[in-house]
């Protein structure tokens, strides 16, 4: 296809884009039979624009997303816009049309019409060119474009390959050789080294360059190179470039000390001084800069800018990625959502080969989904925060479910936006699982936000950058503040999800990997999800060691404490296969139960048929509310110190015959109480449960034990009570036990 032809396709889209556009501009009605024959039009002109003019290309796309975003509202505006871009494509044809294709060589940023001048009919260079790739075909496949157009090209160019996936050789010159090394079970996990040393067992020539498979190169790059090595043994560029094309960001800095990149080798001796640094550095880390720093010949950083790359980095293509800061983001990139340094640093149209075949697949197109119900008012913070993100999200739906003033909802998104859907109520995890079949088919990304958080600014790229570090973990979670409490979490551990929930709700979520959520579940969803991603798929998390948001305290939870434990119990059933073999051999729980009815009447009648009017009671709950209605004063002791500032604000009109301490084992500080009520599985000494019942053996007469899920093994008076106790009541299950001082002993009766 030559430029003519390039120029008279868009054209012909532009025009038919604009007669459709015309059409939806009815007296009355819109006519949206002609809406997907629009877009269409302007994506096929995009096609043909951005394998020739960049700008253009650009343009045209930013207006079709404008377009989208107004759901294809036509107005009058629109017909002049397509008007401009007609003029624009038409008049920027050039006066002389010469044979065009994606790969035409540049020389400083002009395209070259000289056939002459091809690299064809240009003397190779006297130089081996080595590329080291593996598992990145779409760097590699731009990689092949640049050394194809390379003006002189060198004579021997070595590409090898460790991935998984073999590279195709027909795609590969002639000229190239291709080495093919398969991975040995002691490889690192970073293999550059190792690729070296297999490429220098082949060199035909005594000058050596490295050519990284995702850097960008002007065609006259060696020529430049050697020009600028004439007198030294090894040469470097003094000034660094990248470009982070998901984020649209760059960073320039220069090299003092070191050389990071660009670095040509011009001597046996350098070369072997470069062998012996990849021996000694199996890890691959550093080697170009220890290489630098160590070696003792005339050695150079020049400036000369048709001698320099630059680094094209991307996230999200699903390949393997790199360990240098230039793969993750710093503080010190510059944002250029314009991409203005790129089309300094690079010609329009190889540009566009970038946009063309990494960008639209290395964008995180996040979809985020909010349920509410009746808070409203914590609404407008997040949706504040969403703005804010450094990684903006690419789609935020807002699902009301059933809100008394739905009304509300709806307000707040129209003011920032926001698709809002208002249904009748179903419950949060119905709302969720609804919210995602509405998300965008293109999101790759979700994140389900609670509407009582505030996200940091960089939470989605923190955690995106992670998952792109992490290619094999399905999600990850960060840790978050609970009003000022910091909830910190750890790395991820099957065996510790198996026993408790550790990851939050508000986790970045891979979409393809995502399920439903279970909508039998009031609360807990989460953690069944996780659960269940882990133990039927062997899907894991990864750990993001940073305060992604903050949630706020807020009232009406206390009912949601009979309804988790009553999730742990349908959860430990759901994946029961999964957990008899651990239970057995490790006698591990899965989480604290709430005392059964049997055991909380028994242990009532308890209280009122002995007149005890003072109880410490050791980690709180349902039983907490029943006690005090018998009009005892209740002394609990949490250690969770989020649930103990829930307890004091849900139970505060006793709070004169309520005091709620966080404390942490083993502190125990003294209190006066006539009865201790212990609930909680006892089974093991190392937990806090067994370590009350010692302290409770030493401070009082009347001790209650509660323990649904091994009451005849674990309430061991020998292993946690004094000699001193005796049983006195208990339940006909067995789960709830009443020890007393023995008489003889005692120094208080009942």
């Amino acid at each position: 296809m030559n430029n003519q032809d390039v120029y008279d396709h868009a054209l012909a889209h532009i025009a038919a884009a604009l007669a459709l556009a015309k059409r939806v501009i009815p007296e009355s009605d819109v006519d949206l039979d002609f809406r997907p024959d629009l877009l269409g039009e302007i994506i096929e002109a995009e096609y043909a624009l951005k394998m020739f003019d960049g700008n253009l290309y650009l343009q045209l796309l930013q207006y079709r997303n404008d377009l989208q975003s107004r759901e294809i509202n036509i107005t009058p505006s629109d017909i002049n816009k397509l008007r401009c871009f007609y003029l624009l494509v038409e008049t920027a044809i050039p006066q002389n049309i010469v044979e065009i294709d994606p790969l035409l060589p540049l020389v400083s940023g002009k395209t070259l019409t000289s056939p002459e001048k091809s690299s064809e009919n240009v003397e190779p260079l006297p130089i081996t060119a080595i590329t080291c790739t593996g598992d990145r075909p779409i760097q590699f496949s731009i990689c092949l474009k640049i050394m194809t157009r390379m003006i002189p090209r060198p004579a021997q160019w070595l590409i090898v390959d460790d991935g998984n996936t073999p590279i195709d050789r027909n795609s590969i010159p002639e000229w190239a050789e291709y080495i093919r090394r398969e991975r040995l079970p002691d490889d690192p996990s970073m293999t550059l080294s190792r690729n070296i040393l297999t490429a220098m067992e082949h060199l035909k020539f005594d000058r050596v360059v490295f050519i990284e498979d995702d850097d960008w190169y002007p065609c006259t790059y060696l020529a430049e190179l050697i020009k600028e090595t004439k007198d030294y043994e090894a040469c470097g560029a003094k000034t660094r470039h990248y470009f982070q094309l998901t984020r649209k960001s760059y960073r320039c800095f220069r090299n003092k000390f070191s050389i990071t990149a660009s670095l040509l080798l011009n001597n046996p001796a350098a070369i072997n001084a470069f062998r012996h640094v990849c021996i000694e550095r199996p890890h691959s880390k550093g080697l170009d800069i220890k290489f630098w720093r160590s070696f003792t010949g005339s050695k150079k950083l020049h400036s000369n800018k048709m001698a320099a790359s630059v680094g094209m980095k991307s996230w999200g293509t699903g390949q393997r990625s790199g360990f240098s800061p230039s793969h993750r983001t710093s503080k010190r990139q510059t944002f250029d959502p314009e991409l203005k340094k790129l089309y300094e640093w690079l010609p329009s149209n190889e540009v566009a080969w970038y946009l063309g075949v990494i960008g639209p697949k290395c964008v995180a197109k996040i979809g985020v989904i909010i349920p509410v119900y009746n808070s409203a008012q914590y609404l407008i913070d997040l949706l504040y925060s969403l703005e804010k993100q450094t990684l903006p999200p690419y789609q935020i739906i807002v699902i009301d479910d059933g809100s008394d003033n739905a009304n509300e909802t709806v307000a707040i998104c129209e003011k920032f936006a926001i698709k809002c859907i208002a249904r009748p109520h179903f419950g949060a995890n119905a709302a969720r699982n609804f919210g995602a079949t509405q998300i965008s088919e293109d999101v790759n990304f979700l994140y389900f936000a609670d509407c009582d958080i505030i996200l940091d600014k960089d939470a989605f790229e923190k955690m995106f950058n992670l998952l792109e570090q992490n290619p094999d973990a399905g999600y990850c979670y960060p840790n978050f503040y609970v009003g000022e409490v910091y909830k910190r979490y750890h790395r991820f551990k099957g065996s510790v999800l198996k026993v408790r929930n550790f990851i939050t709700m508000c986790s970045l979520i891979r979409r393809k990997i995502w399920q439903p959520f279970d909508e039998e579940l009031k609360c807990s969803q989460d953690y069944e999800l996780w659960l269940r991603l882990y133990l039927e798929y062997n899907i894991f998390g990864v750990w993001l060691d940073y305060p992604a948001f903050r949630s706020k305290i807020r009232p009406g939870r206390i009912s949601d404490v009979e309804s988790a434990f009553e999730a742990c119990y349908y959860i430990r059933t759901k994946f029961e296969k999964h957990y008899a073999a651990d239970i057995n051999r490790d006698k591990k729980i899965i989480k604290s139960f709430v005392i059964d009815d049997q055991s909380l009447d028994f242990l009532l009648n308890f209280i009122k048929k002995n007149k005890i009017k003072s109880v410490l009671e050791f980690g709180s709950g349902k039983s907490t509310q029943e006690i005090l209605a018998c009009d005892c004063d209740v002394i609990t002791l949490e250690t969770n110190t989020i649930w103990a500032e829930t307890m004091r604000s849900e139970l505060a009109k006793y709070k004169d015959r309520l005091t709620v301490i966080d404390y942490k084992y083993p502190d125990m500080p003294e209190f006066s109480a006539e009865f201790c009520f212990i609930d909680g599985p006892i089974g093991s000494l190392s937990n806090g449960r067994a370590a009350s019942i010692k302290y409770a053996a030493t401070k009082f007469n009347l001790v209650a034990i509660h323990d649904a899920q091994r009451p005849a093994e674990s309430l061991n008076i020998k292993k946690f009570l004094s000699n001193e106790f005796e049983l006195l009541e208990q339940t006909d299950s067995g789960m709830l036990k009443i020890f007393g001082r023995k008489i003889s002993n005692s120094k208080n009766k009942l």
